[in-house]
């Protein structure tokens, strides 16, 4: 068994290009959840209005006034 671990060796460089690819998958995860979790923290009245408000500062932050 020890000889197939040992060619499976990878240097940490080599988990470079895809540590870039995985940290937006994560931070997009952790929006969401935290998101998710606010949402249903709510009481069931309140969310709707929640869920409005979070879209429009969507759009503000995306949409700058002028």
């Amino acid at each position: 068994m020890f000889w197939i671990t040992d060619s499976l060796r990878a240097k940490t460089s080599d988990f470079q290009p895809q540590r870039r690819r995985l940290m937006p998958i994560m931070r997009g995860f952790w929006q969401f959840s935290n998101f998710y979790g606010e949402y249903h923290a709510l009481p069931v009245k309140d969310r709707r209005r929640y869920v409005q408000d979070f879209e429009h500062q969507k759009i503000q932050q995306r949409v700058p006034c002028q």
